[in-house]
């Protein structure tokens, strides 16, 4: 069994088979639970089998949100609570009672197509009635009009259901709107809202503690009172003394107060005019003559000095520090004594005159009038090569060369020629078969023996005929003249006639205990070689070459075998000695 009761004050009762309406009418139409409630029935009647299908469908478009539509005398199985769509059509049921009228609401409607369905109530399962095989009476509009009606209503603040949604006050009605709530600071505040049916002026903040912001936000009727978030250190950003400050909230901000203002900079170590320097300018106590502490003797210019600050304290710092004394009428050591003549005479110094004139030595005379006496007198002494003015005239070393190195240098023998170069003497020739090989002035040229060209360009000619034998060789004997130089010869020997065997044979026969070394060569620049089966050698530092061959025997003595050479011989090591050499020279 059903039960519905509508707000026009009757209650319908459907059972299986049977509908019952007890109330104000006879018969009705039964609206969707949430369509407005409609008291209006439409068609009544019921018949024993009316069509299960004729009461609902998927709800009516001009119903309510879902709901069975009572149709016809006998109920039928309740349409499922649609979102909209079109109303069943009824079902071939036994015949109706007599439609009733719509009654109070009207003509009855047209069961076509619904309205748009609201969210529906559950559908009542209506049992099959017993109806006569009468058609399903229509059902009345007035139903659906009133849920309309119903659901088009503003919500109130009122605690009810205005809207007929099921919600009591949804949405906050009347709320939102700024309001004032009659406290203080940020309590005032406020925002209406719909409260157990009734608008009300709901502060928006709440009493917190007071911050530094301008407002009051303990809400006791003060603003930033007790100086909130200040008291603690800070820095004011200037420089010196007024940079240390104290946090303090003014004008609703906190801001850093200064503790000190500027004042006159004395010595502390502070910046006290707050200039960004620290004890500068005229500073009291300051550059004033003091006496240095600890000096032994008070009454010399190492105890006097000028005040300064230091380190934030006024000192009396040592400036002058003791000296080498000098003429001056003062006590530049700091010993007691002024121009102390242990000191100041005797000294080396400098006479004004030029060249070796210059050198002197002092005399410090009354006063502090210093005196340098020169030792020697301009025009005492002639010219030397020394790189020195000796005749101070102003200009070094202008002499001849010959008569001045001679004399410096009585001990060297067979020189023809000498130069003053850079102060010192230099040998420029030897007599014939002399030579400065050391390179040493005093002994001048000390070696006497032949030499040989020292180039390869210029090379000393030797021609060796045939049949030179190697008994009586044709010889060369002498030294090189410096100690890193070379003895250059070019030996040419003598070709037989075509087809006739030779040989010829060069010789080191005396290199003074390997001092000399000897090399022969094709060219200038290149090394000599011998084949002698699968063994070739080098003329480089050898100390006999020989090569024996056929002029024309075969192809390769076309040219023959070279018939000259060069002979280059050298010191193994640099030596300044005046040692001899000796090379012998064959062809056979």
């Amino acid at each position: 069994m059903t039960t519905r009761v509508f707000k026009g004050g009757f209650r319908v009762v459907a059972a299986l088979g049977t509908l019952a309406v007890v109330g104000m009418f006879g018969a009705c139409s039964a609206a969707g639970d949430n369509a407005g409630d409609s008291p209006y029935p439409g068609s009544g009647g019921g018949g024993d089998d009316a069509g299960g299908d004729a009461m609902g469908g998927t709800g009516g478009k001009d119903g309510g949100t879902g709901g069975t539509a009572l149709t016809g005398g006998s109920a039928g199985t309740a349409g499922e609570a649609g979102t909209g769509g079109d109303a069943g059509t009824a079902g071939n049921g036994g015949e109706a009672g007599e439609a009733g009228t719509g009654g109070e609401a009207g003509t009855a409607g047209n069961g076509g197509e619904a309205g748009t369905a609201g969210n529906g109530g559950d559908g009542g399962s209506g049992a099959d009635a017993d109806a006569g095989d009468g058609a399903a009476g229509d059902a009345g509009s007035a139903g659906a009009d009133a849920g309309d009606a119903c659901a088009n209503q503003i919500e109130l603040c009122d605690g009810l259901d205005n809207n007929c949604n099921g919600q009591i006050d949804e949405n906050n009605p009347g709320g939102g709107q700024v309001c004032t709530t009659n406290k203080l600071g940020v309590c005032e505040a406020g925002t209406t809202q719909c409260v157990n049916g009734v608008i009300r002026c709901v502060q928006d903040q709440q009493p917190s503690a007071e911050v530094c912001d301008g407002l009051d936000n303990n809400c006791d009727g003060n603003v930033d009172e007790g100086d909130p978030g200040g008291g603690g250190p800070c820095s004011t950003g200037l420089p010196g003394q007024c940079g240390y400050g104290v946090m303090h909230c003014v004008s609703g901000g906190l801001s850093c107060q200064a503790i000190n203002q500027p004042k006159s900079e004395v010595c502390n170590g502070l910046d006290d005019d707050c200039d960004g320097a620290t004890d500068n300018g005229s500073l009291p106590g300051v550059g004033t003559a003091c006496k240095v502490p600890g000096q032994p003797n008070p009454n010399t210019p190492c105890a006097d000095s000028i005040s300064v600050c230091e380190g934030g304290q006024i000192k009396c710092p040592q400036t002058y520090f003791a000296q080498s004394e000098t003429c001056n009428a003062t006590d530049d050591d700091c010993n007691g004594t002024i121009d102390d003549p242990a000191a100041v005479n005797g000294q080396p110094c400098n006479t004004g005159y030029p060249g070796i004139c210059a050198t002197g030595t002092s005399l410090c005379l009354a006063g502090g009038n210093p005196q340098c006496q020169a030792a020697v007198l301009p025009g005492d002494r002639t010219e030397s090569c020394n790189n020195k003015d000796d005749d101070c005239d102003g200009t070094v070393d202008d002499l001849n060369a010959n008569t001045a190195c001679a004399s410096q240098y009585p001990g060297a023998q067979a020189v023809n020629s000498w130069a003053c170069t850079g102060g010192a003497c230099e040998i420029t020739g030897c007599a014939s078969n002399y030579h400065d090989v050391n390179q040493a002035a005093g002994d001048g040229c000390e070696c006497n023996m032949s030499t040989f060209a020292e180039q390869c360009a210029s090379a000393t000619q030797v021609s060796v005929p045939l049949n030179t034998p190697l008994a009586n060789p044709i010889t060369r004997t002498g030294g090189i003249g410096s100690a890193s130089g070379s003895a250059w010869f070019s030996v040419t020997f003598a070709k037989p006639a075509l087809g006739t065997p030779y040989r010829f044979r060069i010789t080191l026969s005396d290199s003074h205990g390997s001092e000399f070394v000897m090399h022969v060569r094709t060219t200038c620049t290149d090394y000599a070689t011998c084949t002698s089966g699968s063994t070739t050698e080098s003329g480089q530092a050898v100390t006999t070459w020989e090569e024996a061959t056929t002029y024309g025997s075969h192809p390769a003595d076309d040219p023959a075998p070279p018939s000259q050479v060069y002979v280059q011989v050298t010191r193994t090591a640099p030596q300044l000695t005046c040692a001899t050499f000796t090379i012998q020279m064959a062809n056979y």
